[in-house]
C-alpha cells in the first residue's frame, strides 16, 4: 500500500475541500494517507532564502538536518498551492498541485527540487511546461451541489472568494454598464470587497456561504 502525506494550509475554504477530495479519491484507490497540516509560521519560513532563515534560526538549521538524514517516511508528498522545502525529506518522491496564481518567486526558485508538477488546468500545464517542469495534466474534482429540486434559470454566478486574481471588479463594473443582462451572483469575502454601485441584474453577497445551505443562493 501506497503511502501519501499531503502538505497543505488549512485555511477552513478552497485548499481545505481539496485535501478531503484528493483524500477521499486516493483512500478510495488504496493509499496509506497522512496529512501535514501547515499554519502561518510555516508560510513564513517558507518565504525565507535558505541561508538567511539558517542565520536567523540555528535551531531550524538543526532541524532540517535531521529531516535530510533521517529515511523518507512516505512514498509521496502531494504539496498543495506551494512548495514546502521542510516538508520535502519526509517522501521519496515530491509532487505539487499549484494554483498559478498563487505560485510566487520563492516557490520558482525551488522548482528543480520537485519530481512532478500536477496541473489542474490546461493553462496550468502551458504555465508549468513552459518553465521546463516535468508538467501532467490531472485535472479537478468539486463536491457536488445539484439539486434537481431547484428549477434551472438563466443566471451567472461568481465564486471571488478572497482571491485577489479572478478579476471580480473588472466583472462587476462590465455586467453594471449591461442592465439588459441576467442576474449575476458574485460570492465575495470581506477582506477582498469594495463599495460598488447597486444594479439590479446583481446580488453582490459578502460573506461565506454555509457549503451545507446551497439554497441559501436561490433565495
Amino acid at each position: 500500500m501506497a503511502s501519501v502525506n499531503l502538505v497543505y494550509r488549512d485555511n477552513g475554504f478552497g485548499l481545505s475541500r481539496d485535501f478531503r477530495l484528493l483524500a477521499g479519491a486516493l483512500r478510495h484507490n488504496g493509499c496509506e494517507v497522512y496529512a501535514t497540516r501547515l499554519d502561518a509560521h510555516s508560510e513564513r519560513r517558507r518565504r525565507r532564502r535558505g541561508v538567511a532563515a539558517c542565520l536567523q534560526a540555528p535551531r531550524l538549521l538543526a532541524g532540517s538536518l535531521r529531516r535530510h538524514l533521517a529515511a523518507p517516511r512516505f512514498d509521496l508528498n502531494i504539496m498543495f498551492e506551494h512548495l514546502w522545502p521542510e516538508q520535502r525529506p519526509l517522501a521519496q518522491r515530491n509532487a505539487v498541485l499549484p494554483n498559478p496564481e498563487w505560485f510566487d518567486r520563492h516557490d520558482q526558485r525551488r522548482i528543480g527540487s520537485i519530481d512532478a508538477v500536477w496541473a489542474k488546468s490546461r493553462d496550468a500545464l502551458d504555465i508549468f511546461q513552459a518553465l521546463g517542469c516535468s508538467a501532467q495534466l490531472v485535472g479537478f474534482h468539486s463536491e457536488d451541489r445539484l439539486d434537481r429540486d431547484v428549477p434551472r434559470q438563466r443566471q451567472f454566478l461568481h465564486l471571488a472568494g478572497g482571491s485577489r486574481t479572478k478579476g471580480t471588479q473588472r466583472l462587476l463594473a462590465l455586467w453594471r454598464r449591461h442592465p439588459e443582462w441576467p442576474r449575476l451572483t458574485v460570492l465575495q469575502h470581506p477582506s477582498e470587497a469594495l463599495e460598488t454601485p447597486a444594479a439590479a441584474n446583481i446580488d453582490h453577497r459578502i460573506g461565506y456561504l454555509d457549503p451545507r445551505q446551497p439554497e441559501a443562493l436561490h433565495e
